[in-house]
């Protein structure tokens, strides 16, 4: 083989060009990348090759192009070169952008028919054209492992605003001795752009490696080394096209994820030709700390780890990474409090939650060295309430009571933890052995005898009770329970999703959060053309509250919403004569009925709209509080449109009057369709006839966009109202919507 294609370290063997496609680059530091000051990652200039043909084969590659020689684990230490190794170029011509990848795989796992990015595989990210808006995204499949023919396949994700040209790129790979190689080019023409020098396009390189089928764990390489690029060129690095390419790029350093107040620490991993070479982090004249690379089985790897005790986050100073005293990395230490705040909020306390007597059980951390490591110095004070939310120093009755602990440090803002406490009678006598679990069944699909679990079935009872006699006095979740039991009327009806002990639960921390001043909802609201209009001053308004996804969480003062109807008004120009609420989601926190029907109640009464033409919708995770809040509550709503979500089947006769139209994609993956389809016919078994399923063919889990996208959703909401016969969608709009998906 030509000695070029030597310095991968890999040989092609010989045999047949396999459809392939996408790529996976990392995010790597040249010496000449700048800043992009659009936002996103580094500026590298990519220069032309004529005569490639994408074939799979790198020989007429030669050592044109920008080449990429090291990228950065994601979550996991530096892998040797021999078990995983991949490196790229990048080049462009007439015809599109060009990229090779070529990937040392010691050992073939493929899942090419689902979720393919969980196994080995490639993943390329582009954002092109007008404002970075030509999105799309390739997983491929190399097709090594025997087990699924040998044969290479790949997914594209298609998230363009314009999609009038066919998005066509051209694919193929072919395996190779101790690995595989993929060759893609992406059609300028599908993607907006004009090609010429200074253009700039965004892209980011992910390579996937897995190698036990059994395992849930990947190791995963990436050119931009934080966030997941489908979310946009905000994690992408740049590529911009110029007459001929800059110098190899040959480190990478990333700054690490920061889970202290204490320290964080920089990664860097370069060629091994790096070895021994002089790294120090420094700022304002001042060392922090100086280190070596170390050899790394094919590479060049140092952490530098920092202390940050005295930095202020909010004046942020600016840190220079050097080699050799010469500067290559330049970046801003990250704001940790958030993701410390995370940690302290999720950390597992030390409490008796079911308790006896009238003083009020401490609580404390289970693991205070943890605590300490992550905000230093801090103290813990705690305030009880009782069921009526009255704060209290001594429980002088049974049932339900509250603790809330405050953690304060002198680096943050006071973070507070929630605790349910159930104190039981004076005179009752607790024998907690006697605690029994009967019914027990486990899912099907584990492989087990049916005979052997009927013979064993009282080793699980046992094993059952046992587990949860340990747990039940040291854990809310019995004193949720034993609270809900306690206010429970003996006529109420059978419980159901909205009306269960986590929704009581949840119903007492939400008054008394907002009584304390520790909550509030944050939303965003579209208000619709003509609505501060003083000639419409009496008109009432329809609403849309739209749920989001789990990626759309977070803490935004004023949130702005990235998906959903709100952005098909402001982006796609759709005609909106509705209200549009869209709240945002705490970081670890889902979307319940509780929390669904509070801020109705808060926020319906402040506007101008039309009770009887409130609309619910809602995404992914949305999807799933649009249907637990809709069983919570059917009478509150004129119509629902969950996307990709599930509810509880069990409880699906409580919707058998509301108009319903669900959306899913056939083929997703993240929520099986079948989470929807049982809902439906969990509707349709308890006697509704006003629920309808559009499952759009080849969809995965976007399956929002072309929803949103649709005005005949919007017109059928605008065709219910509650108190009139429902209406369904019509064969011909149903028809319609299919053929979106097309």
């Amino acid at each position: 083989m030509p000695g070029k294609f030597d310095a991968f370290g890999l040989r092609v063997r010989a045999g047949r060009v396999v459809a392939v496609a996408g790529v996976t680059l990392l995010a790597a530091l040249s010496a000449v990348a700048e800043p992009d000051a659009r936002g996103g990652g580094e500026v590298f200039d990519v220069g032309p090759i004529e005569g490639l043909v994408i074939d799979g084969n790198p020989d007429d590659w030669g050592d044109r192009g920008l080449s990429v020689e090291v990228l950065l684990p994601r979550g996991g230490p530096v892998l040797p070169r021999s078990d995983f190794g991949p490196r790229a170029r990048f080049a462009w011509d007439p015809a599109g952008l060009a990229v090779l990848v070529l990937v040392a795989d010691d050992r073939a796992v493929e899942s090419p028919k689902r979720r393919p990015w969980l196994a080995d595989s490639v993943e390329l990210f582009l954002a092109a054209g007008e404002g970075l808006r030509q999105r799309v995204q390739v997983v491929v499949t190399p097709g090594l492992d025997p087990a699924h023919g040998g044969v290479a396949s790949f997914e594209a994700f298609d998230r363009r605003d314009d999609q009038a040209a066919a998005f066509a790129p051209e694919v193929a790979g072919r395996p190779m001795e101790g690995g595989y190689a993929v060759e893609v080019r992406f059609p300028w023409a599908a993607m907006g752009v004009t090609p010429g020098d200074g253009e700039v396009v965004a892209l980011n390189l992910q390579v996937n490696d897995r190698d036990h089928a059994t395992r849930d764990r990947r190791d995963q390489v990436s050119w931009f080394p934080t966030g997941w690029a489908g979310k946009g060129p905000q994690h992408m690095h740049r590529l911009r096209l110029r007459e001929r390419a800059g110098p190899s790029v040959v480190r990478a350093a990333a700054l690490g994820t920061a889970t202290s107040l204490q320290h964080q620490h920089v990664d860097v991993v370069a060629t091994p030709d790096h070895a021994g070479r002089k790294l120090t982090l420094t700022a304002d004249n001042r060392t922090f700390v100086e280190t070596a690379y170390k050899s790394a089985d094919g590479y060049a790897a140092a952490t530098l780890r920092f202390d940050t005790t005295d930095f202020d986050p909010d004046s942020p100073m600016t840190l220079t990474l050097r080699e050799e005293g010469v500067p290559f990395y330049t970046f801003t230490p990250d704001d940790a409090r958030p993701q410390v705040r995370q940690g302290v909020q999720d950390a597992r306390l030390d409490v008796q939650a079911v308790f006896s007597g009238s003083a009020l059980p401490d609580v404390d951390f289970e693991n205070r060295a943890w605590i300490e490591a992550m905000l230093g110095d801090y103290t813990l004070t705690t305030a009880y309430y009782d069921a009526e939310m009255n704060p209290v120093t001594q429980a002088t009755e049974p049932g339900r009571y509250g603790a809330v602990t405050t953690v304060a440090s002198d680096k943050t803002s006071p973070i507070y933890r929630y605790t349910t406490l159930y104190r039981i009678p004076d005179d009752a006598e607790v024998d907690w052995q006697t605690l029994a679990v009967t019914g027990l069944r486990l899912p099907g699909g584990l492989g087990l005898d049916p005979a052997v679990l009927e013979r064993q079935s009282h080793a699980l009872q046992r094993f059952a009770q046992d587990e949860l006699r340990s747990k039940f006095r040291h854990h809310t979740p019995g004193s949720v329970l034993l609270s809900w039991l306690h206010e429970t009327a003996p006529e109420t009806p059978r419980t159901y999703r909205g009306h269960d002990p986590s929704s009581a639960d949840e119903r007492y921390w939400l008054r008394l959060q907002k009584q304390l001043g520790h909550f509030r909802h944050r939303y965003h609201l579209y208000l619709p053309e003509g609505y501060d209009d003083p000639a419409h001053a009496q008109r009432r308004w329809p609403v849309i509250l739209f749920l989001h996804g789990s990626g759309e969480r977070g803490l935004a003062p004023q949130p702005e919403p990235t998906n959903g109807p709100a952005v098909a008004a402001e982006r796609d120009g759709l005609d909106m004569p509705f209200v549009i609420i869209s709240p945002q989601c705490e970081p670890g926190r889902w979307w319940t009925a509780p929390r669904v029907l509070d801020l109705l109640d808060e926020v319906l009464p402040v506007l101008r709209i039309d009770p009887d033409r409130v609309y619910l919708t809602g995404l992914s995770m949305g999807g799933y509080g649009s249907w637990y809040a809709a069983i919570a509550d059917p009478g509150r709503f004129a119509a629902l449109a969950p996307i990709c979500g599930g509810g509880v089947p069990e409880d699906a006769g409580r919707l058998v009057d509301l108009p319903i139209w669900a959306f899913h994609g056939d083929r997703d993956e993240a929520v099986v369709p079948e989470h929807s389809t049982a809902m439906i016919d969990g509707i349709h078994g308890a006697g509704g006839r006003h629920a309808t399923l559009t499952l759009y063919p080849g969809v995965r889990h976007n399956s929002w966009d072309i929803t949103y996208r649709n005005p005949a959703l919007y017109r059928w909401f605008l065709d219910n109202r509650r108190g009139q016969p429902p209406v369904t969608p019509s064969p011909k709009v149903l028809r319609e919507a299919l053929e979106q998906a097309d």
